[in-house]
């Protein structure tokens, strides 16, 4: 009886882990993130791009707020009239 109760424990938390990560998969799918600042440009996207893959990690350096100016002055994002 000891053998088949850890097992069934075991079972057990194994299919609340999973139940936890799939409901935590589907809450990430359903996120939308906002950003209220807009992109001038590509250098914009650049850094928001970075900023995100990187957890926030990288900070900004005078290089790359360079390499953002020069981005956005080569491919502005046109104004849009609505």
């Amino acid at each position: 009886m000891d053998r088949a109760e850890s097992i069934k424990r075991r079972r057990a938390k194994v299919t609340a882990e999973l139940r936890a990560a799939r409901e935590r998969n589907e809450l990430a799918q359903r996120r939308i993130v906002r950003d209220d600042s807009s992109s001038k440009g590509v250098g914009d996207t650049v850094e928001k791009v970075i900023k995100k893959v990187t957890g926030g990690r990288v900070k900004s350096c005078g290089g790359c707020k360079k390499r953002r100016d020069a981005l956005n002055k080569m491919f502005p994002y046109k104004e849009t009239d609505d």
